[in-house]
């Protein structure tokens, strides 16, 4: 122990080289302040980070020079300009896909506005104009805040478009077709693609502006343990995201009241009740005008820039 301990230091202090057995703390902050992992590179991107992270030092004059200040320097100039020699293509294929597999895969159920009617009940209130304005500055604050968790977690972002000719409208992401049916069918159809690709799924729809990538996270870390469901209850008796890491073809999707204030309960008795469940906090959806005002009242505290602007807008949409 006391050799190990001793070699740990020598390589931090002689090659500034701070891993191995470490635990690393970083400030939520300043992980973004650094662009967070940078997920282009082969490997390596924990390093990349740590190395970005510091401050050029100025050399000790007693050591500049030196073949150990050197060999510090060019150990630093080769990490940092990803020099070092990839490994093979076969083996790159297979870390990814067995990366893949291990993953989480997360589609967010969107309509194509230009196809089919969007927050119909919200525009009986504001007008068509601003319900569709609302529409899609929602489904902009769930691409924030699922791009951010994807930096955060083994997560694989999908669109799960309700119309087919709609697919091509959608982009950044893979499209995933909803089948045709009742929302269950659609949901089970979903959930079954994900589960083929995936280790575990997660499934919400794009009407929770507030969902934090935070929360997000959390539902992976569910699904990376053992058999396992996790949901986000909505405030009206629904929920806004559902995700399992277990095969839920033999569950009543269709036999759930969806939009009913029982929805959450009926759905977690109805769907994989064999199968532990998580709750996550509570969350506000968006389907009237008082949903938006509700939201208005309480903002992220963390907010991504989308939920920044969703909030700010807020009292124009409103007034």
């Amino acid at each position: 122990m006391r050799l190990t301990e001793l070699g740990a230091w020598w390589r931090c202090r002689g090659f500034g080289l701070p891993f191995g057995d470490q635990g690393l703390l970083l400030r939520r902050q300043r992980f973004y302040e650094l662009g967070c992992f940078d997920e282009s590179r082969g490997y390596g991107e924990d390093h990349a980070l740590v190395w970005g992270s510091a401050p050029p030092r100025r050399a000790d004059p007693a050591h500049r020079g030196t073949a150990l200040h050197q060999r510090a320097q060019i150990s630093r100039t080769r990490l940092a300009g990803d020099h070092l020699a990839p490994p093979a293509p076969d083996l790159v294929a297979g870390l990814a896909g067995v990366a893949l597999a291990m993953s989480i895969g997360i589609a967010v159920f969107v309509k194509t506005s230009a196809l089919s009617p969007v927050k119909t009940r919200l525009a009986a209130s504001l007008g068509p104009k601003v319900a569709l304005e609302v529409y899609r500055a929602s489904v902009a604050c769930v691409r924030d805040s699922v791009t951010q968790a994807a930096r955060l977690a083994a997560l694989q972002p999908y669109w799960a478009v309700a119309e087919p000719e709609g697919a091509p409208a959608w982009g950044e992401w893979a499209v995933l077709v909803q089948p045709e049916g009742d929302l269950g069918t659609r949901m089970a159809g979903i959930h079954r693609a994900l589960r083929r690709r995936h280790r575990g799924a997660l499934l919400f729809g794009a009407d929770a502006p507030a969902l934090s990538p935070w929360l997000i996270g959390e539902a992976c870390a569910v699904l990376g343990g053992g058999p396992a469901r996790v949901i986000a209850p909505a405030d009206d008796g629904g929920f806004v995201l559902f995700g399992a890491n277990a095969d839920l073809d033999h569950g009543d999707w269709s036999g759930v009241p969806y939009g009913a204030a029982n929805t959450a309960a009926r759905f977690i008795a109805n769907v994989g009740p064999e199968l532990p469940l998580t709750r996550l906090d509570a969350q506000q959806d968006l389907d009237t005008v008082d949903d938006l005002v509700k939201l208005q009242r309480h903002p992220p505290v963390e907010p991504t820039a989308a939920q920044e602007r969703f909030w700010r807008q807020i009292p124009l949409w409103l007034a």
